[in-house]
C-alpha cells in the first residue's frame, strides 16, 4: 500500500462516487510508482459493488487517463495509477513492468495526457437557461455597427432559444436491453454443485466438453461433487474435463498437482458420498 498514490487520488481525481471508490482500492495495492493487480472479485469484494460494475468503471478510468490497464485474462489485469505521477515517473513505472520500447512508452503517455486533458475540459451541461446564454453569448467588437449589433443579436437570441426548446422537447433515446442469456446446462449443474457460476469465459469450453449421454448430466454431476468434496479448487475447470474427456469420476491424487489449494477436512456427510462414489467406481472397474 501506498500512501503516496491514495494521497494523490484524493487530492487529484476528477471522479466521485463508485468510482472514485474503486480507484482508491485499487491506489491501496498500489506501490509508490501506481503499479498494482488486485483482481476483479478483489476489487468487488473491497468496494462491495458487483463484478459488472467493476469492469464498468474500469473502462470509466481508462478512458480518463487516471488509470491504465493492461489487459490479460490469463494472468489478470495489471494497473498504474497514474494520478499524480509525472511523465518520468510514468515512463519508468511503464519500462520496469513491461517490455516496451521508448516510442512505444511515449505514445502511451501522450495518450494518457489526451484522456486526462478531455476529461477536464468536457463541458459540463446545465438544463439553465440563463447560464446556457450566458456561456454561449457572442463577443462582439467595438467597431461593429451599432444597429447591425441590434439585430444581429436579435436574431442569435431567437434563434438560440428555439435551440433550446428544441432539445428539452426531444426526450434522450433509450439504449435497448441486451436479452439475458441463459447457461449452458453443463454450466447450471456447476452452479447447483458449487453454489456459485463458473467464470464466464470458461462457458463455451464446457458446453463443448460436456454433451450429455442421451442427455442424462449424471456423470458431469458426480464429476463437480467429487471435486468439491475433495477441496479442490473449484476454478480448475480444465480438471474436471479431463475428467469427463477419461469418463472418470477424481480420486485422492489423481488430480492433486493440478488443484491450486490444500485438501479441507471433509464432514461426515461428505466423507458418506466420496466413500459411496468411490464404491460405485471399483464395482464398474471390476465388471468385465
Amino acid at each position: 500500500m501506498s500512501i503516496r498514490r491514495m494521497s494523490a487520488v484524493w487530492d487529484g481525481s476528477k471522479h466521485k462516487g463508485s468510482v472514485l471508490l474503486q480507484l482508491l482500492a485499487i491506489a491501496d495495492h498500489a506501490g509508490d510508482d501506481g503499479f498494482a493487480w488486485p483482481g476483479i472479485e478483489t476489487l468487488a469484494r473491497k468496494t462491495r459493488l458487483t463484478t459488472r460494475a467493476i469492469l464498468k468503471n474500469n473502462d470509466l478510468l481508462e478512458a480518463s487517463g487516471e488509470l491504465y490497464i493492461d489487459h490479460n485474462r490469463r494472468r489478470g489485469n495489471q494497473y498504474i495509477v497514474t494520478v499524480g505521477l509525472s511523465d518520468d515517473e510514468l515512463a519508468a513505472s511503464l519500462k520496469m513492468h513491461y517490455d516496451l520500447t521508448p516510442d512505444v512508452i511515449c505514445e502511451k503517455i501522450s495518450h494518457i495526457r489526451d484522456c486526462m486533458q478531455k476529461s477536464i475540459c468536457e463541458p459540463q451541461f446545465t438544463t439553465d437557461v440563463k447560464t446556457f446564454h450566458n456561456r454561449c453569448e457572442p463577443q462582439f467588437t467595438t467597431d461593429v455597427n451599432p444597429s447591425s449589433h441590434e439585430s444581429s443579436l436579435t436574431i442569435n437570441e431567437t434563434s438560440m432559444n428555439h435551440h433550446i426548446d428544441a432539445e428539452q422537447k426531444t426526450p434522450a433515446p433509450r439504449k435497448a436491453k441486451s436479452p439475458k442469456v441463459s447457461p449452458p446446462e453443463p454450466v447450471e449443474v456447476y452452479r447447483q454443485v458449487m453454489e456459485k457460476y463458473p467464470k464466464r469465459n470458461t462457458w463455451g469450453d464446457i458446453s463443448s466438453t460436456v454433451i450429455p449421454h442421451n442427455g442424462n448430466m449424471g456423470l458431469w454431476r458426480e464429476i463437480v461433487t467429487a471435486w468439491k468434496l475433495h477441496g479442490w479448487n473449484p476454478a480448475n475447470i480444465a480438471g474436471m474435463l479431463d475428467c469427463w474427456k477419461k469418463g472418470e469420476i477424481p480420486k485422492v491424487g489423481y488430480t492433486q498437482k493440478q488443484a491450486s489449494r490444500a485438501r479441507q477436512p471433509l464432514t461426515q456427510a461428505e466423507a458418506q458420498a466420496l466413500y459411496d462414489a468411490q464404491q460405485r467406481e471399483k464395482v464398474s472397474n471390476e465388471t468385465p
